[in-house]
């Protein structure tokens, strides 16, 4: 806490997915695609160990890699703000950041609750088409800079949206899509 008194309060909000935070989301979306197919198509060939694991496992096993995606891509936004403030001079919470964290929290449980929902009713057909929207609604309402190149991917993921619902079998190119966008983003916002 030693250098915390030398920090300043600002008005801006220190969190934003822009730069190596974006990259990292996008490894963290195209790593867990991949994973999912893999053992999804594992499952499917009798020469591979996956396809000895029940379908409970395997969603456990699915489940699991979302929940690592969204601690992971949590924990890149937090430690990216905190480096940013930092460097600036400023603390990291102040009034809008807590706004925007109350916001994260809030839609974080939305999106846990009706997950759990279409879960339950076993329509995997649907969980891909409500990720990539419920991800442009998050990205959309968090945006707070107003940054073009975020609504372009909120807009990207609602195309996308679109048709994984019409063909459902593209879920892993349009999750690929997505990890590729953010990426690029990444890359070309990097300040």
């Amino acid at each position: 806490m030693g250098k915390a008194k030398n920090l300043l309060e600002n008005n801006n909000v220190n969190f934003s997915l822009r730069g190596i935070t974006s990259i990292l989301i996008g490894i963290y979306i195209l790593l867990a695609a991949y994973a999912i197919k893999y053992f999804g198509d594992g499952f499917l060939n009798d020469e591979n160990p996956v396809a000895f694991m029940s379908i409970e496992i395997l969603e456990i096993l699915g489940v699991v890699l979302l929940i690592f995606v969204f601690i992971f891509s949590t924990l890149a936004l937090f430690f990216s703000g905190r480096r940013n403030a930092r460097k600036e001079g400023y603390f990291l919470w102040n009034k809008k950041t807590k706004v925007q964290r109350n916001t994260y929290l809030l839609l974080s449980f939305i999106f846990i609750i009706v997950f759990s929902f279409i879960n339950n009713i076993s329509d995997s057909n649907f969980i891909t088409p409500f990720f990539l929207i419920f991800y442009a609604v998050f990205t959309t309402v968090l945006n707070t800079s107003k940054n073009k190149n975020i609504y372009l991917i909120a807009l990207l993921c609602l195309l996308l949206a679109i048709i994984v619902f019409l063909i459902p079998t593209y879920w892993y190119s349009s999750l690929l899509i997505l990890g590729v966008a953010h990426i690029v983003n990444g890359i070309i916002s990097r300040t």
